[in-house]
Order: C-alpha cells, then sequence, then structure tokens
C-alpha cells in the first residue's frame, strides 16, 4: 500500500493509504474476479492504467463511470486494447457520468 494525495471538495489536499488492484489480486490469491465495478470519482483510468495486462484477463466483466471525456476515451482505449466488449450509457442521471459495461471477450 502507497499514500496516494487528493484534491477535496474545497480544493485542499488530503493523503490516503492506497491499494492497487494488482495488489487486491495478490493480497487476496485471486484467479479471477466475476465482476468489477469501478467509481472512484476521477481515478477511473489510473486505476486501469497500473493494472498489467495480464490481470484484464482474470476479470469475466467490467462496469466503470467516468464523468469527462478523456477519461472516457482513456477507458475506452484500455477497455479495447484487453479484449472487451463493450456498452455505454451516455449522461445517466442527468448528470455529465458515463458508464461503460464491459464483457471480456476470452474465456476467464
Amino acid at each position: 500500500s502507497e499514500s496516494c494525495f487528493f484534491k477535496t471538495g474545497d480544493m485542499s489536499t488530503t493523503t490516503k493509504k492506497c491499494i492497487s488492484l494488482e495488489d487486491v489480486f495478490l493480497q487476496h490469491s485471486l484467479e479471477k474476479i466475476d465482476y468489477l465495478k469501478i467509481d472512484c470519482e476521477g481515478l477511473e483510468l489510473e486505476i486501469l492504467e497500473s493494472l498489467p495486462s495480464e490481470y484484464f484477463k482474470k476479470i469475466r466483466k467490467i462496469c466503470v463511470e467516468t464523468h469527462s471525456s478523456e477519461l472516457f476515451e482513456g477507458v475506452k482505449k484500455i477497455l479495447e486494447e484487453n479484449n472487451f466488449e463493450y456498452k455505454y450509457i451516455a449522461n445517466t442521471l442527468g448528470i455529465d457520468c458515463d458508464v461503460f459495461y464491459a464483457k471480456n471477450q476470452k474465456n476467464v
């Protein structure tokens, strides 16, 4: 686990202990994940980018929420590069939010 720095609502900075998704796999000896939901208020892309590609093969389905076009494009690219077929629902709940629902096209 490592420390991560975050901006709070009032733009001050806070430090929290963080664990990577790879560490979750390793610490819990996970051979696969049936359904992974990621809603981390703007850090979704960092989480996915930090995960080595071999771990994507162990994930059957992913749901990812994004709040900007940059996050949207980054998540879309990672899903495509790792053999996930996806659909997304744009502007859910009347807010600037897109939700990806993705299924791994490789057998998990």
